[in-house]
């Protein structure tokens, strides 16, 4: 029926036609569910494969509508996807599928938007939230220390939420995405949030290299011993090893690259200055790694990767006497260092 009630639409009376195909998918028992803020019974399996046959009909070699002519956003799309926010946990699998169908795909699409700016940065905020409250919840010393760095200055809105449920949320919204990283490119107007999501998946991507990189570490076996929470941390890096992800990075604008750059070898000063169980040249030489991984992705030439080095390396009440001298031994003998 679907695709029988999108072969009608006609460019002329494109507007009045997909208004009326919301009008048949929608009964009155589920618009009072949805006006009054919440999900209730609603099942948004229809809506989804509505959006996901819209797609294939407007990408590929067979392109059914003519794509830059017409407004695809509803306000019902954004109605329905501010509700699965509001009411998570209480969602199900099609609302999961509705949010990735809407959203776009993991790469670059075709520039067909079903929602408007202000619900896409909704979503992506509630997003950042999560990653952030992830930080917080951390039993590790330093990740707490860099998540106090990160939110200074940043207007970021945490609820009070226990760790499980932050958890089991993370979870969901970071399988949307992965399916739907794409989405961070349309956001014009709230760069400084996409540099937050950015940064909180590779300060977490961080935590993981950090439990499995030191077995002797007390505070990496609490972590081991916390499955639920190695288990985000791995599923956060694989995605941030992913060609999404690099791709992503690569089509940065070039005020976001400078800001992250920046911003992320703060971080690693931050975790330096702290005093740790464990050895400082072993710190050192796990957050030499990480600089190397900053100057890689987010430094296009030789000139950058030294200015950022000797950001890094200069010395400041913030930063230990002996850690110039630590991170520079750890560089030199890294194989990986761009050159």
């Amino acid at each position: 029926r679907l695709d029988l009630l999108l072969g009608f639409l006609e460019d002329e009376y494109f507007d009045e036609e997909w208004d009326a195909i919301f009008s048949y998918l929608i009964n009155s028992e589920e618009q009072v569910f949805l006006q009054h803020g919440t999900m209730g019974g609603y099942d948004t399996s229809v809506l989804s494969v509505l959006i996901e046959k819209v797609r294939e009909k407007t990408s590929g070699s067979c392109v059914s509508f003519n794509v830059g002519t017409h407004n695809w956003h509803h306000e019902h799309l954004d109605l329905v996807a501010i509700c699965i926010i509001r009411d998570f946990p209480k969602i199900g699998f099609s609302d999961s599928r509705f949010l990735c169908a809407v959203l776009g795909g993991s790469s670059e699409g075709n520039g067909v938007t079903f929602l408007s700016q202000s619900t896409l940065v909704c979503i992506i905020e509630k997003i950042r939230m999560l990653l952030f409250s992830f930080i917080e919840y951390s039993s590790t010393s330093w990740v707490r220390s860099v998540y106090s760095y990160l939110i200074s200055g940043e207007d970021l809105h945490q609820n009070p939420e226990s760790s499980s449920t932050v958890l089991e949320a993370s979870n969901f919204f970071l399988d949307i995405l992965s399916c739907s990283f794409s989405c961070l490119n349309t956001v014009e107007t709230e760069r400084q949030l996409v540099e937050s999501v950015v940064a909180a998946i590779i300060v977490i991507d961080w935590e993981f290299r950090w439990i499995n990189a030191f077995e002797k570490n007390p505070e990496a076996e609490l972590l081991k011993e916390s499955s639920p929470r190695l288990a985000f941390c791995a599923a956060v890096h694989d995605f941030r090893i992913s060609e999404t992800f690099g791709q992503f990075l690569k089509g940065l604008h070039f005020r976001s690259r400078d800001y992250l750059r920046t911003r992320l070898m703060e971080c690693i000063r931050c975790i330096s200055n702290h005093e740790y169980n464990f050895d400082l040249v072993e710190l050192m030489s796990q957050c030499c790694h990480w600089a190397v991984d900053v100057l890689r992705h987010f430094c296009l030439d030789a000139v950058e990767e030294q200015q950022l080095l000797s950001h890094l390396l200069k010395r400041s009440e913030l930063w230990p006497r002996d850690a110039t001298s630590a991170v520079t031994d750890s560089i030199s003998k890294s194989e990986s260092f761009p050159h």
